[in-house]
């Protein structure tokens, strides 16, 4: 038996997972592109990798309405066929991250290499799927103790 209380505390640690999934995706994004892109900012600079910390997280609010819809299409999905395997949101959110930059890039007008476009849009998404299901994927419809 599902009560008002459980499916509220549900949605609310799905949108929990799902903000702090894209944080971290963001995050890891601004870290790696710090330390690989620029490494003298990197390394012993406290300050600069406090700075790309605040900085993904107000990043991640402006990614949070492309990726909203998508998002919810797979958390639904999730929810519906009971998937608390990490292959499932890792794999989710790299084809979500795929096909979000397949719509809203100017392909032609990249200075990068296209390995390096997808090895961030694929560490990326595996950050993000990661770190949803550690937060909410693994209790995906997990009866209560009563039932």
């Amino acid at each position: 038996m599902i009560t008002l209380t459980n499916l509220t505390a549900r949605i609310f640690v799905i949108f929990l997972g799902y903000f702090l999934a894209v944080s971290a995706a963001v995050a890891f994004l601004g870290f790696a592109n710090i330390l690989f892109i620029d490494p003298p900012l990197g390394g012993n600079n406290f300050l600069g990798l406090l700075g790309i910390a605040l900085i993904s997280i107000f990043y991640s609010y402006i990614t949070l309405p492309y990726t909203f819809l998508p998002a919810l299409l797979i958390v639904a999905l999730g929810e519906v066929f009971s998937r608390r395997d990490k292959l499932f949101y890792i794999l989710s959110a790299i084809t979500m991250n795929l096909i979000l930059y397949a719509a809203y890039s100017d392909v032609g007008k990249q200075g990068d290499s296209i390995i390096a476009i997808f090895a961030r849009i694929l560490s990326c998404g595996f950050i993000g799927g990661l770190t949803y299901w550690m937060i909410a994927g693994r209790w995906t419809n997990i009866p209560s103790q009563r039932e």
